[in-house]
C-alpha cells in the first residue's frame, strides 16, 4: 500500500445496466453511507503516525469546509472543482451532491468483505474489522484521544 491520496470525487456516477446487480461496494454500504475513505500504509500507520493524524485532520477540515450538504449551490466552488477534475461544471451539477463523511461506520469493513466474497472477488476468511480499521487516528484528529 502506498501513501493516501487526497479524496477525488468521481464526476458522474454511471447508471447500472438494467438487470445487473450493483457493484459489491454499493451492495455492502448502509443507506446514506458514503463510499471512500483514507487508506494508510506502513509509513503513516507505523513510521510516521503523526503525519497520518495530520493528513486525517486536513481531510476532515476539507470535508467540513467545502463538501457540506448543498456544496453545489456555490457556483464558484463548482467551477473550481470542475476545473480540477477536468469536467464541465454542468456535468457536476447534473447529479446530486456526493455525501462526504470522514468516519468509517462500525460494521462497514465486515459488510464490504462479505459483499466482495459473495461476488467472487475475494476468497478466504474475513479479516477482523479491528485489524482493518484503526479508529485511534480519527479519535486523535477530532480531539477525542484520552
Amino acid at each position: 500500500m502506498g501513501e493516501p491520496h487526497p479524496p477525488t470525487p468521481s464526476a458522474v456516477p454511471r447508471p447500472a445496466t438494467p438487470g445487473t446487480p450493483p457493484p459489491p461496494a454499493l451492495r455492502a454500504r448502509s443507506q446514506g453511507e458514503p463510499l471512500g475513505g483514507a487508506l494508510y500504509g506502513p509509513n503513516l500507520l507505523q513510521r510516521d503516525p503523526d503525519a497520518g493524524v495530520a493528513f486525517l485532520r486536513a481531510y476532515i477540515r476539507t470535508v467540513n469546509t467545502y463538501f457540506r450538504g448543498g456544496y453545489k449551490a456555490d457556483g464558484a466552488f463548482v467551477a473550481e472543482l470542475a476545473k480540477l477534475l477536468k469536467v464541465d461544471a454542468d456535468t457536476l451539477t447534473a447529479v446530486p451532491s456526493l455525501r462526504m463523511d470522514w468516519e468509517i461506520r462500525k460494521g462497514t469493513a465486515d459488510r464490504l468483505q462479505r459483499a466482495y466474497r459473495d461476488a467472487g472477488v475475494t476468497e478466504g476468511p474475513p479479516v477482523p474489522e479491528n485489524r482493518l480499521v484503526d479508529r485511534a487516528f480519527h479519535a486523535e484528529a477530532v480531539g477525542h484521544r484520552p
